[in-house]
C-alpha cells in the first residue's frame, strides 16, 4: 500500500554511497514540516487581524504550532549523525578514512550551488521591488554568501532569506566536524562519556555566557547528540523497543516538542531545565526513529522519505513562497468565519505551492548537484565544446 504513495519517484535522492537509510529522510520530512508549519503559523499570526468565531482556537493553534522551529534542532542532530558516520566507521569498523579534501569539496559542490543561486535570485527580486537600497542589499548578500551574516551583524535579521541563519551554524560545524570525529578513536565508554559530558557542559555554559551573536557554540550539543546516535548505530549497541511502547512514546515525544515554548519566553532561572528537557525529547524521538521497527517503517514510506530528501530545497524555498503568497491569502481572502477552517485552507494552499516550487528547484538545481562528479562532467563538456569551436 505504501508504495502506491510514491508520487515523486523521479525525485529520489541521489546518494554517493550504498549506505542509504530511508528513515533518515523520513526524519528530514518531520523536521522540515515542523519548520514550514512554524513559519506559516508565525506569518499568519503577524498578518491575520481578523476576529473569528473560534478566536480561542486561533490563540491555541498559534501558541503550539509556532514551536515547530525546533525542527532546526532536529536538522542539527541529523547533521551530526550523517557527517560523523564515515569517520566513525573508519575508527570503529576499520573502513577507509575519509579524505579531508574530498570531504570539503563534497560539501562545497553539494550545497553551495543551490544556496548561491537562491540568495542571488532573491537579492535581485528584493532590489527590483525596492525593498532595500542596493548598498544595504549588497552588504547583506556578501555577508550571507560567506556565511558570516550572524557574526558581522549580530542581533539583526538576515535580509535576503531569514532562514539562512541555521545554514551559517551548519557551515561552522562542517569546518570542525572531521576533527571532532576523532572522539571515535577513543574506547567505547570513554568516548561516550566525553560526548555526554560535552553536551552537559555546553548547556551549562550557554546558560552563563549569553550574547547576541548566534553561532555554533549555542547549538553544538545537538550535533554531538548526533555523534552519540552514530556510535549506537555503528556498534549496534542499542535495544529495540516493542511497538506497544514505541508507538505512543513516539507520538508523545513530538507532541511534547510542539508544546515547548520559545526560548525567548523562558525565565533565565529555568534555562537549564528547558535545554535538558528539549535535548532529552529529541534524543527519544531519534532513538525511536532509527531503532524502532514501527517508526522506521513509517518514516520509510516512499512519499515521506522522498519529500524529506528534498528538505534542503524546501528549506531554501519555503520562506519566500510564504512571503509571496501568504499576504494576499491571509489579508485579502477569508474562506470562513471560523479560524480553524480558514487556517486549514491557507496551510493546504501554501504547503502545495511550497512542495511544487521546491520540487522544481530540487529537480533542476539541487538533485544534479548530488552527483559527486557533476562539476567535472560540466567542465569536460565546456572544454570539449571550446575545443570543437576552435
Amino acid at each position: 500500500m505504501f508504495k502506491k504513495l510514491n508520487f515523486f519517484s523521479g525525485l529520489k535522492r541521489i546518494t554517493t554511497s550504498n549506505n542509504y537509510i530511508p528513515e533518515i529522510d523520513g526524519i528530514r520530512f518531520v523536521a522540515i514540516i515542523l519548520v514550514v508549519l512554524h513559519h506559516i503559523s508565525a506569518y499568519n499570526e503577524a498578518k491575520d487581524l481578523y476576529t473569528y468565531k473560534d478566536q480561542y482556537l486561533k490563540v491555541f493553534i498559534e501558541k503550539y504550532l509556532i514551536a515547530g522551529h525546533f525542527g532546526v534542532e532536529i536538522f542539527f542532530v541529523l547533521s551530526g549523525f550523517i557527517l560523523s558516520m564515515p569517520f566513525a566507521s573508519h575508527f570503529l569498523l576499520k573502513t577507509e578514512i575519509p579524505l579531508l579534501k574530498k570531504f570539503y569539496i563534497r560539501r562545497l559542490t553539494r550545497l553551495e550551488p543551490p544556496y548561491i543561486l537562491m540568495i542571488t535570485f532573491l537579492g535581485i527580486m528584493l532590489f527590483s521591488m525596492h525593498k532595500y537600497s542596493g548598498v544595504v542589499l549588497l552588504k547583506s548578500y556578501f555577508a550571507s554568501l560567506t556565511y558570516a551574516h550572524l557574526l558581522i551583524y549580530p542581533g539583526t535579521a538576515i535580509l535576503i532569506n531569514g532562514v539562512a541563519w541555521s545554514l551559517e551554524v551548519e557551515f561552522q560545524f562542517y569546518m570542525i566536524a572531521p576533527f571532532l570525529c576523532y572522539v571515535f578513536a577513543l574506547s567505547k565508554y570513554l568516548r561516550r562519556v566525553f560526548i555526554i559530558v560535552g553536551i552537559v557542559l555546553l548547556i551549562i555554559l550557554q546558560s552563563v555566557l549569553l550574547t547576541k551573536i548566534v553561532f555554533l557554540f549555542y547549538y553544538l550539543q545537538y550535533f554531538l547528540l548526533g555523534f552519540l546516535l552514530t556510535d549506537f548505530y555503528i556498534t549496534k549497541d542499542y535495544k529495540s523497543i516493542k511497538n506497544i511502547v514505541s508507538i505512543p512514546l513516539g507520538i508523545l515525544s513530538i507532541l511534547c516538542i510542539l508544546c515547548i515554548p520559545h526560548e525567548k519566553t523562558i525565565n533565565p532561572h529555568d534555562f537549564l531545565i528547558y535545554k535538558f528537557y528539549l535535548i532529552a525529547l529529541i534524543f527519544v524521538f531519534f532513538y525511536l526513529a532509527i531503532f524502532s521497527s514501527f517508526w522506521k517503517k513509517v518514516l520509510s514510506i516512499p512519499f515521506v522519505s522522498t519529500v524529506g530528501g528534498m528538505c534542503y530545497s524546501i528549506y531554501l524555498i519555503h520562506f519566500p513562497v510564504i512571503n509571496f503568497l501568504g499576504k494576499p491569502l491571509i489579508t485579502k481572502l477569508h474562506f470562513s468565519n471560523y479560524f480553524f477552517i480558514n487556517y486549514l485552507i491557507i496551510n493546504i494552499i501554501l504547503l502545495i505551492a511550497i512542495l511544487f516550487v521546491s520540487a522544481f528547484f530540487y529537480k533542476k538545481i539541487e538533485r544534479p548537484c548530488m552527483k559527486a562528479d557533476w562539476y567535472l562532467v560540466l567542465w569536460n563538456r565546456f572544454k570539449n565544446r571550446n575545443t570543437q569551436t576552435i
